[in-house]
């Protein structure tokens, strides 16, 4: 679904959530998207015991689409 989302114009965000296991191939692409600035996710973090704060962090405005449905047409005209 994340990748569909870059696949046109617009913006994406991911919401914060804990994670059961860290080390896994989605969890590493997730972050690798937020590191490179491709997607733009909610982050929740607690000031203190009942309080609060919610920070938006946006994706890079100039980042090209991915157009993976494109991408896997071509691919599957070319083998037929």
């Amino acid at each position: 679904m994340i990748f569909e989302s870059l696949s046109c114009k617009g913006n994406t965000y991911l919401v914060d959530m804990d994670v059961k296991n860290k080390v896994n191939k989605v969890v590493n692409t997730v972050n690798g998207l937020i590191e490179e600035k491709k997607i733009g996710y909610i982050e929740q973090s607690d000031m203190v015991d009942g309080l609060s704060t919610i920070k938006i962090h946006k994706q890079n405005i100039y980042n090209d689409v991915f157009a993976e449905v494109e991408k896997v047409a071509y691919k599957l005209n070319q083998l037929l």
